[in-house]
């Protein structure tokens, strides 16, 4: 049973670090500074690898934005 739980286990996490998270707003005016992994026109866009995600333990990172209206 430990053989088949350490497979199992690898795959997961191989199929894990091929998943990505994605999070994205749109604000109503210009973003003049923003920690998101990329800015197209006035959307925010966070991007994560899902391992990166399951190292943080259930809290999500810090997403900030700041917006000239």
């Amino acid at each position: 049973m430990g053989e088949r739980f350490e497979k199992d286990k690898a795959r997961m996490e191989a199929d894990a670090a091929k998943r990505r998270i994605h999070f994205s707003v749109t604000f109503p005016g210009k973003i003049i500074e923003s920690n998101a992994t990329r800015v197209e026109g006035k959307t925010a866009i966070w991007e994560y690898k899902l391992s990166e995600m399951q190292k943080l333990e259930g809290r999500l990172p810090e997403l900030t934005a700041r917006v000239r209206h």
